[in-house]
């Protein structure tokens, strides 16, 4: 794994040159520890090789040269020193590396050095980038990290723990030849894939050693066939690190760096010999007991590490093994959620042998680049440059295709190496598959196709005489009836805030349709949802899965059906998609009824939102809060749209000032006000607790809240006789979920064989529980409801499991419809837990009096929705506050600084997690008229001209001169041109150039207004260039590179000259053609020859991509690099006057406007 730190500050120079020095010498310098290596290309450039010297690594670290020399760099006093980047083996590799015989050591700790530096390097090409500008809007490519790497042999608690430290200097070179600090952000953007990388190219390096290896979905792997104990019982750092995780109530890669800081131990005594350390873990592997294969257990010994060793050495992927695999990964192969364990709102992340290769679209609809690089290395055992090049192959498939970036492009600005100035994207391209995008467009297809198509249309009479008869729907519930019964749509959808009374009015139409003749059929994803469905409304319902199960068997839709899915925002676009084929086969009725709002599906989804665009008018709304509907709740009805909508602050501070929110110090503390205020209702609502429900997004929380409640309630003498089952523990009164669907025996059989369907997700209370009977039997086989055929010996066998239950001992429960079950003693074990606290997912869709949710860094903008919105009477929400820890080298556990809670729930609830599909971020290229485009280049060129004409001269730049001038004392300075010219003398002029500006305000606006728009169409001429690459462009320009800033100045370049030949109607093969005679037409040529060769390109052809030289290539860019700076320097020295807000020149630094069309 790859974790990342950064080195700390305390007050700038003193700080690091103390405490961070120190830290050199101590910590990373430690005896008995390798000595430090320098690696990275741009210490090889800097003549560091080899050893790490500490005084040099401290000079770096203080922002100098080695020697101590001064970069330039501003040495602010919040300035970082810069990052420690912690590569860490499996445990196997490690106990391998501690125990293992002969050269087995050596051999791990070179291939564990080779795949670091790999990984270092791969970085330092990815993701290396420094900003300039002011507020530091431009980034620009930076040559590579300086790393010196420390490698340690023991984690802080004494155990074997292969890793290394690869400390980089908060320095690196940008390519205009400026030292500064990188941009960390891209950094840490490519944290998780970096890791995966290692690990990958680890297995690579190790081949040799016939390792076999389980290789986990988040990319972590370990050594197959070393016992899993003796794994566990040497990783007790982990464990303390866990555990600080779960009293901090966190699960992110964030809360993991805290937790490690937080339980940091000081490092053991160094200098020990590896010989001691070796004696002590093998001592220690001996108290480790493992099963002997004859039911009992024996010492572990060196020889159960040692035995994965020699197996079968990989020859590296076959072709037809690339393909096999690169298909699975596109989806080629299907793609279905049953493959995969589900964890309420995530795929389990235990790992599994065969879980390292998933469709990169299983869990969303698009992918970047750096998932497809994560996946791959998951799949491969290969370095990082094979990983690449691996995804290159994949991305190039047909079945893969490229989709828009995320939105909010623009704000910010890339500087080439050649200085040209474009908008930033959001720096990594995204993928869809068309296996996906087929699926989306039948989804589409099927639901505009069908709109008027008479499908289970009710009568005028039968709408009106339903309406009579459900009076109490309101008029916005009524239309919506009569729209659901009228339209004859074959696709309806019903898209309701949290709240507004949808049951009730499907309700009514599902009367509607009775009586005109239909059948109506519900379904939604949970079961649970599926029975409040027909609770609420009266329509049979079942789960998507046992629905499309029995469909498959031959379920008999016609015309004559409609099927209303619930929740449907939780409805993935593959298992929608197959409902689709059933119903559009049989010409039904498909009503989707949900609010993408709310919580999304768990795999890839999003079609509620989109069929919600695509059938517009035809989309029943409904948007009164009926939930929430007291006269003193109006607060809460505004927080939760404002919520909704995004606006997160004021939702916030609405629950905060009505006391709605809690902050607590700790994750135990909020659970414990959880549980007071909750026992205070329920004391006051003793027959009705099922009306509340604590709601928390981590499975961990809902235990152990369900634990501390239980606990709650025994001490107050509620509960009666207990029953333990395992690990599990009931007693009668508590209240319990189901978590399967299944056929259980009825408590009071009363003759005929009875049973009851448990749904998964519904809930029960304890009446009874039984005692187990001495040598009772303990298997139980029953048949689960996705069993779509049952026979009458079925049912005689669950009769038999109701006497097995008995004499097992297990528990009679009282459903919430007052049937009683009595539940086999396997399937309470397993498939029932506590009811106090739920997840939030599990809570979509339900209503209660009162809710207590639980925040942490877990928390999103829906889950936070669906979780404040489920109670009619309150709904609270206890936060855990945030702890920012230094995590730096130096600082310790009492080195903590409080943020501020309520902020960083805004934070937190700012995080939209929506789903989308792949076909919305297709792109579409706005066209624009070729006359309107003719006349809107020769009002910008006739419009420029005049400006340029008649414009007082701009003396920004000569004005930062003068403010510089006196600082420099040099003579080459004085002799500089204009070294006379007087500040006031330079203002005054400037003050008459924006007196000129005021006056002629109304040409300068439709000039920038031109401007704007040509820059935007060229801009998006290149983006559209980038997806198609034709055969012009790419026969000058080369392909579509990777990296950030070559894209942009790849379609920089497309856009110039995609704009001349749809212009001047060019369809040459070269790229532009021999330069025109026709002077208009010659200036455009020109025009667009500028602007390829400022974005690093000829006319004659590709310049290879990247420069020869770290600085701007021609005369004019130096001079500009150079003015730019000068002007920088001179803003942060002395306030000057804001430039105006327009250029007039083509080098201007103004990219692209990304506003709203062509504005013509």
């Amino acid at each position: 794994m790859l974790s990342i730190g950064r080195l700390g500050t305390a007050g700038g120079a003193d700080y690091y040159l103390d405490k961070v020095a120190n830290s050199v010498d101590d910590y990373y310098l430690g005896r008995g520890e390798a000595p430090g290596q320098w690696i990275g290309a741009p210490s090889a450039q800097l003549g560091l090789v080899g050893q790490v010297d500490a005084q040099t690594l401290r000079n770096l670290l203080a922002g100098t040269s080695a020697s101590g020399e001064s970069r330039g760099v501003q040495l602010r006093p919040e300035r970082r020193p810069g990052y420690d980047l912690t590569f860490s083996a499996p445990k196997g590799v490690s106990l391998l590396w501690a125990l293992g015989p002969g050269d087995v050591p050596g051999t791990i700790s070179d291939a564990h050095d080779r795949a670091v530096v790999a990984v270092l390097d791969h970085l330092s090409k990815e993701a290396c980038y420094a900003r300039r500008g002011r507020d530091g809007k431009q980034l620009i490519e930076a040559d590579g990290y300086i790393g010196a790497a420390f490698r340690h042999r023991t984690s802080r608690a004494g155990d074997p723990q292969l890793h290394t430290h690869v400390v980089v200097p908060n320095l690196v070179q940008g390519s205009d030849g400026r030292w500064s600090a990188p941009d960390g952000r891209h950094l840490y953007q490519w944290q998780k894939v970096a890791g995966t990388l290692y690990q990958s190219a680890l297995r690579a390096e190790l081949a040799p050693l016939g390792l076999a290896w389980d290789v986990r979905r988040n990319g972590l792997s370990e050594v197959r066939d070393i016992p899993k104990t003796v794994l566990r019982m040497f990783s007790k750092r982990r464990l303390d690190i866990e555990q600080a995780m779960e009293q901090r109530g966190s699960m992110s890669s964030a809360g993991a760096a805290k937790a490690a800081l937080a339980t940091r131990p000081r490092k053991p005594a160094s200098g020990v010999a590896v010989d001691v350390l070796r004696e002590g873990w093998v001592e220690q592997l001996a108290t480790i007991g493992i099963p002997d294969g004859a039911g009992g257990t024996r010492p572990a010994g060196v020889d159960d590490l040692t035995a994965a060793l020699g197996g079968e050495v990989p020859t590296g992927p076959k072709p037809t093994e690339v393909e096999e695999i690169f298909r699975v990964l596109a989806g080629e192969q299907g793609v279905s959620l049953d493959d995969w364990e589900i964890d309420e709102h995530h795929l389990s992340d235990t790992g599994a042998p065969g879980t390292r290769v998933l469709p990169v679209t299983l869990l969303g609809s698009n992918f970047s680049r750096r998932d497809a690089i994560s996946a791959v290395a998951r799949a491969f055992d290969v370095t990082p440059e094979e990983a690449a090049a691996l995804t290159a192959r994949f991305l190039d498939r047909e079945g893969v295709v490229r989709v828009l970036a995320d939105p909010g492009a623009g704000t910010e600005h890339i500087r080439t190496r050649t200085g040209l100035v474009v908008p930033a994207t959001s720096g990594d391209r995204r993928y869809t598959t068309t296996e996906l995008l087929a699926a989306e467009q039948r989804i589409v297809r099927s639901a505009t196709g069908r709109v008027g198509a008479a499908t289970a249309q009710v009568g005028a009479a039968t709408v009106d005489n339903v309406l009579e008869r459900h009076a109490h729907l309101d008029g916005e519930q009524a239309q919506g009836v009569r729209q659901l019964l009228t339209s004859g749509n074959g696709y309806d959808l019903v898209i309701g805030q949290a709240g507004t009374g949808k049951s009730t009015m499907l309700g009514a139409a599902r009367v509607g349709w009775e009586d005109a003749g239909f059948r109506v059929i519900g379904t939604a994803v949970a079961a649970r949802t599926a029975a409040d469905l027909e609770r609420g409304t009266g329509i049979p319902s079942s789960s998507l899965t046992q629905l499309l199960a029995d469909l498959r068997e031959g379920g008999g839709l016609t015309s004559r059906h409609v099927i209303v899915v619930d929740e449907a925002s939780m409805v993935g676009t593959r298992p929608l998609d197959q409902l689709r084929s059933y119903v559009d086969g049989a010409g039904a009725k498909l009503v989707l009824v949900g609010d993408n709002r709310q919580l999304s599906s768990i795999d890839a989804g999003g079609a509620l939102r989109t069929l919600s665009a695509e059938l517009g008018d035809h989309v029943v709304t409904l948007t009164t809060n009926r939930r929430q509907a007291g006269a003193d709740q109006q607060w809460e009805r505004d927080a939760l749209a404002a919520l909704r909508e995004g606006n997160v602050t004021p939702a916030v501070t609405a629950y905060a000032e009505q006391g709605r929110v809690t902050i607590a110090g700790t994750i135990d503390e909020a659970r414990h006000h959880i549980v007071e205020d909750w026992w205070a209702v329920h004391r006051d609502h003793t027959t009705r607790e099922h009306t509340t429900a604590i709601l928390a997004i981590r499975r961990s929380d809902v235990e152990a809240l369900n634990d501390m409640v239980r606990a709650r309630r025994q001490a107050a003498g509620e509960l009666g006789e207990e029953l333990r089952i395992g690990a599990k523990a009931f007693s009668v009164g508590d209240r319990v979920i189901f978590q399967k669907n299944q056929r259980v025996p009825a408590a009071e059989l009363g003759g005929a064989p009875a049973l009851l369907r448990l749904r998964n997700g519904t809930f029960g209370t304890v009446v009874a529980v039984t005692a187990p009977t001495k040598n009772a039997p303990t298997d139980n086989t029953l048949t689960r409801e996705g069993d779509v055929r049952r026979t009458q010996g079925d049912v005689a066998g669950d009769i038999e499991d109701d006497a097995r239950a008995q004499l097992t001992g297990s528990l009679v429960v009282q459903l919430d419809d007052g049937s009683r079950a009595v539940l086999p003693r396997s399937y309470a074990e397993t498939s029932t837990s506590l009811g106090y606290a739920l997840t939030v997912f599990r809570s979509q869709g339900m209503t209660v009096d009162h809710t207590f949710g639980l925040g942490g860094d877990s928390l999103y903008q829906e889950a936070g929705y669906t979780q404040l919105s489920r109670g009619r009477l309150s709904n609270s929400l206890y936060v855990a506050s945030p702890e920012n820890p230094r995590w730096e080298i130096g600082h310790h556990a009492d080195d903590l600084t409080q943020r501020d809670g309520l902020q960083s729930l805004v934070d937190a609830l700012s995080q939209n997690r929506e789903q989308t599909m792949a076909r919305d971020r297709l792109p579409t290229w706005p066209t624009v008229a070729s006359e309107d485009l003719d006349a809107a280049f020769r009002e910008h060129a006739s419009l420029g001209q005049w400006i340029a004409d008649h414009a007082p001269a701009d003396v920004t730049r000569q004005l930062a001169d003068a403010y510089l001038r006196p600082l420099d004392t040099s003579s080459a300075a004085q002799s500089l041109p204009g070294a006379d010219d007087d500040v006031k003398t330079l203002l005054a002029a400037q003050g008459q150039r924006e007196a000129w500006v005021g006056r002629h305000r109304t040409e300068i606006d439709t000039w920038s207004r031109l401007d704007s728009d040509l820059r935007r169409h060229e801009y998006r001429l290149g983006q559209a260039a980038a997806y198609s690459q034709p055969d012009h462009t790419t026969a000058l320009l080369g392909p579509l590179p990777e990296r950030i800033t070559s894209v942009e100045r790849w379609q920089s370049a497309s856009g110039a000259i995609e704009a001349y030949r749809g212009r001047w109607g060019v369809d040459a093969a070269d790229a532009l053609g021999p330069e025109p005679l026709d002077p208009e037409r010659r200036v455009h040529w020109q025009r667009a020859v500028g602007t390829i060769e400022s974005a690093g390109f000829t006319a004659l052809g590709s310049s290879d991509g990247e420069l020869d030289q770290p600085w701007l290539s021609s005369l004019w860019d130096r001079v500009h690099a150079l003015d730019t700076a000068r002007s920088d320097a001179a803003h942060d020295m002395v306030p000057l006057p804001e430039p105006p807000p327009f250029s007039w020149s083509r080098d201007s630094n103004s990219g692209p406007d990304l506003g709203d069309g062509f504005g013509l």
